[in-house]
């Protein structure tokens, strides 16, 4: 048993989401490390949870060797970046690997579409979040209180969904028709 922690804490947060055009530089980079399949399972493991080299070979069961040449791939490509330091069995420090942005996202489009999705996402993502727990918590108490009332609850549900989907509705609108655009 070791003293120190197996597990390190990401000690970063990801920047806001990267938008990529396929018409840049980055996106060529981001195409080309993303080809190969093994590559791609990382980057899918590091954005469920920050993780060491060790336990990503562990969970794709490869080498230690082909998990640091995918790693290095990624880092290059600016999709990862070290965020903390964690401990195997033995004491030896390993980095923590953390994704370098909250979401990437690879646009076809004008660039003027290009910034406008830039800060849509900027805008909304916080707003998806919040309006996705609400409904959370709202369909959680609504079949709380209707159940012992004896009512089937998603009845009662589907005006809810749709009034959430008019005001996504409504964002897109705004979005379109914004100024600042």
């Amino acid at each position: 048993m070791s003293l120190l922690p197996l597990r390190g804490e990401s000690q970063s947060t990801p920047n806001e989401p990267r938008v990529l055009g396929l018409d840049n530089e980055a996106a060529d980079e981001a195409f080309e490390t993303l080809t190969a399949s093994t590559t791609r399972t990382v980057l899918s493991i590091i954005y469920e949870q920050p993780s060491t080299p060790t336990e990503i070979r562990d969970e794709i069961d490869t080498s230690l060797q082909n998990v640091h040449y995918h790693l290095g791939k990624l880092e290059d490509a600016g999709l990862i970046e070290p965020s903390g330091v964690g401990y195997s069995e033995k004491g030896t420090e390993m980095t923590v690997y953390a994704p370098a942005n909250e979401a990437v996202v690879l646009f076809a489009g004008r660039q003027s579409d290009h910034r406008r999705l830039r800060d849509f996402l900027r805008r909304t993502l916080g707003a998806v979040i919040v309006f996705s727990g609400v409904t959370a918590a709202y369909g959680f108490l609504w079949r709380v209180t209707m159940a012992g009332a004896g009512k089937f609850w998603i009845d009662s549900m589907i005006p809810f969904f749709v009034g959430g989907i008019i005001a996504l509705c409504i964002l897109g609108v705004i979005w379109q028709f914004d100024p600042r655009s």
